[in-house]
C-alpha cells in the first residue's frame, strides 16, 4: 500500500483539517493547507509613538495590555490609531496610562473590527483624541463588550467617546466620557459620548458613571436601531441646542432610569 503525503507545510505544526481519502489499494493523506491560528499575548509599556507601540499585527484572539502611553500624532491619509485590531475575539486592557491620538481627521483611540472584541479602560487610565470625527473606542462586527472604568475625551466635530455597531454590544460606564469643546460649544455639534448602530445593544452607565456632552445635537447616549436597552443610574448632561441626554432613533427601544439616576 503506498502512502501519499500531501501536505506543504514547513514549519512543521499541525494545522487544524485533515482529510482522509481511501482510494483502492492507495491511501491518500492531504493535510490542510491552512496555517494554524495561534493567539499572542502582546504587553505594551513605557512611552511609545507608534500604532499598538510597534506591536503587532493584533489580528484574531490575541490580547493587548497597555502599562504606558501611545501619543500618535498624523496627517492624513496616514492612519491615526493608538491601538488597531482586525479579525475579532481579541481582548483589550489598558491598565496604565492610556492613549492620545491627533490627527486632523479620525483620530482613534481604540480600533477594533471583526466583533466579539473586549475592551476595558481602567480606573486611573484615559483615551484623549483630538481631531475632526475622532473616535475613544470604535468597535464594528457586533458582540463587542466596552467597559469604561477610566476616562475618555474626545474633541471635535461628530467626535464620540465611543462608537459600536454590528448589533448587540454590551457598554458599560463607570468612569467618566467627555465630548466636544465647553469653549467652543456653539461650532461642535454631533459629538455622542455613546453611539450605538445596530440592533439589541445594552448599555448602563453605573452609579458613579458620568457623561458630560457639549455641543448642538450632542446627545449622551445615541442609538440607532431597534430593540436597545439603556440603564442609568450614573449621570448624563448635556450643553447645546438640541441635544438630549438619551436619544433613540428605532423601535422597541427600553430606557430605564433607576434611582440616583440623571
Amino acid at each position: 500500500m503506498t502512502g501519499l503525503n500531501c501536505s506543504d507545510n514547513p514549519t512543521g505544526s499541525l494545522p487544524k483539517y485533515r482529510h482522509v481519502a481511501l482510494l483502492g489499494t492507495t491511501v491518500v493523506v492531504c493535510l490542510s493547507l491552512a496555517e494554524p491560528v495561534f493567539a499572542d499575548n502582546f504587553i505594551i509599556t513605557g512611552d511609545q509613538t507608534t500604532t499598538n507601540g510597534g506591536e503587532g499585527p493584533i489580528n484574531g484572539n490575541d490580547s493587548v495590555t497597555l502599562n504606558g502611553t501611545i501619543t500618535t500624532t498624523t496627517v492624513s491619509p496616514a492612519p491615526g490609531y493608538g491601538i488597531s485590531t482586525t479579525g475579532g475575539s481579541n481582548k483589550i486592557s489598558i491598565e496604565t496610562g492610556g492613549i492620545e491620538a491627533t490627527r486632523d481627521e479620525k483620530p482613534v483611540g481604540i480600533n477594533n473590527t471583526g466583533g466579539s472584541t473586549e475592551t476595558f479602560v481602567m480606573k486611573g487610565a484615559t483615551i484623549t483624541t483630538n481631531g475632526y470625527k475622532g473616535y475613544g473606542v470604535f468597535s464594528s462586527g457586533g458582540l463587542n463588550e466596552t467597559i469604561i472604568d477610566g476616562t475618555i475625551e474626545t474633541s471635535g466635530e461628530l467626535s464620540h467617546a465611543i462608537s459600536v455597531s454590528g448589533g448587540e454590544n454590551k457598554t458599560t460606564v463607570s468612569g467618566s466620557i467627555v465630548t466636544g469643546d465647553p469653549n467652543e460649544n456653539t461650532k461642535t455639534k454631533n459629538s455622542y459620548g455613546i453611539r450605538n448602530e445596530g440592533i439589541g445593544n445594552e448599555t448602563t452607565v453605573s452609579a458613579g458613571g458620568s457623561i458630560k456632552t457639549y455641543g448642538t445635537s450632542s446627545h449622551g447616549i445615541f442609538n440607532l436601531g431597534d430593540g436597545n436597552e439603556t440603564t442609568v443610574s450614573g449621570s448624563i448632561s448635556t450643553q447645546g441646542k438640541t441635544a438630549y441626554g438619551i436619544y433613540n432613533m428605532g423601535k422597541s427601544n427600553v430606557t430605564t432610569i433607576e434611582a440616583g439616576g440623571s
